[in-house]
């Protein structure tokens, strides 16, 4: 019965294969390290201007995220947050970019408090600035698409945003980043 066992347990570790990748196969580029807790955004995940001359392409997407392994699995309370900068990776606290303590310029955004069931459609927002561009500005995310990211590995988010005063438009899309993300377990 033993050696049954064991023969068995050999062939189930060599099923599942080396834990080395190969690096001669090529992989999709993550959206996140988990290992460092860093994001990483490609250029064009998100096209905002702010008038009169700035512009910024990447977009980091986060959020809370009222649902546990518990919670019902509809209609839990959210409020996104995203950084859209310039910035090509984040190995910061993106949370610091509410404060004056955020080490890229861009604008930091947050959604007030909705229904997970209702995530579609407009939404109210606070925008700020992140460095130094004067007081926080309200304006509307208009969410196209979204994949929830309490339900898959990251989630997907595509949206529209505007302001009025100052003028800040676009459109953004991008993976959650699980390091820019809370909720109750």
């Amino acid at each position: 019965m033993r050696r049954i066992f064991l023969v068995l347990l050999v062939a189930g570790c060599n099923e599942h294969g080396s834990s080395v990748p190969d690096a001669s196969i090529p992989d999709a580029t993550p959206a996140f390290d988990a290992f460092e807790d860093m994001c990483v955004s490609a250029d064009g995940t998100a096209r905002v201007t702010v008038a009169p001359s700035a512009s910024f392409g990447r977009l980091y997407a986060g959020g809370v995220f009222g649902a546990g392994l518990f919670a019902p699995a509809e209609g839990y309370p959210v409020t996104l947050m995203f950084l859209i900068s310039n910035q090509a990776s984040a190995d910061f606290d993106l949370l610091a970019c509410q404060t004056s303590n955020c080490p890229t310029d861009g604008l930091f955004v947050v959604t007030e408090n909705f229904r997970s069931d209702a995530v579609a459609g407009s939404h109210p927002v606070t925008i700020t600035r992140t460095t130094g561009g004067g007081p926080a500005v309200q304006g509307n995310v208009t969410i196209t698409s979204f994949d929830d990211p309490t339900v898959s590995l990251t989630g997907f988010i595509a949206a529209t945003i505007s302001a009025s005063t100052p003028s800040i438009t676009g459109s953004f899309s991008s993976a959650f980043c699980p390091s820019f993300m809370s909720g109750p377990i």
